[in-house]
């Protein structure tokens, strides 16, 4: 009876240990500096510095270049079809970028699981996610630009001069992004 006991014990603080550590993972604050930035346009290609000097060209065939988002709030965010978190926070995006679009706000989803993807999985895919903002897939490039992030979803966020402002590890839910847009948004494009 006693091993019993102390075996359910050992599985409950298993279990315990695993949530917290989950909700850790996937519940880190936004890192938000909405302090003044210089008026300088970035000229650095560390993606927590500047907004890296690529060309992402979309499933689309437009062309996304540091130029052409130069005035822009821009948001990178990397996902995959498989991964459970990047679904759930697909309509949170799209709302976002639906609500913020005509502000000035770009929303580029990097699909890295677009080797694996054919343009039809996509399409329907998107649609029953409500996925409605350009998505990039993943090249080699972009994996190294951005220092092959170690979780998904990720989501980076970059102010008008193309600033870096905010790293998120884990899904993003729509107040997050709001509070955040709310902010950068407001701000000049210089």
């Amino acid at each position: 009876m006693k091993n019993k006991a102390l075996i359910g014990a050992v599985c409950v603080a298993a279990l315990a240990l695993f949530a917290a550590l989950s909700y850790s993972f996937t519940h880190r604050g936004v890192e938000v500096d909405v302090g003044v930035r210089t008026a300088a346009a970035c000229t650095q290609d560390d993606p927590e510095t500047c907004l890296p000097d690529l060309t992402y060209v979309d499933t689309e065939g437009n062309a996304w270049t540091r130029e052409s988002l130069a005035g822009k709030v821009v948001i990178i965010n990397f996902w995959a079809t498989w991964c459970g978190p990047c679904k759930a926070e697909i309509p949170a995006l799209s709302a976002s970028y639906a609500r913020h679009a005509k502000d000035g706000l770009v929303l580029l989803g990097v699909m890295t699981d677009s080797d694996q993807v054919g343009p039809d999985e996509l399409a329907k895919f998107a649609s029953s996610y409500s996925l409605d903002y350009p998505v990039i897939p993943l090249d080699s490039d972009i994996w190294k630009a951005y220092g092959a992030p170690d979780a998904l979803p990720t989501t980076f966020i970059y102010d008008r001069a193309g600033g870096f402002r905010s790293r998120q590890r884990g899904q993003v839910t729509e107040s997050m992004l709001d509070n955040i847009l709310a902010k950068l948004l407001a701000e000049p494009a210089e």
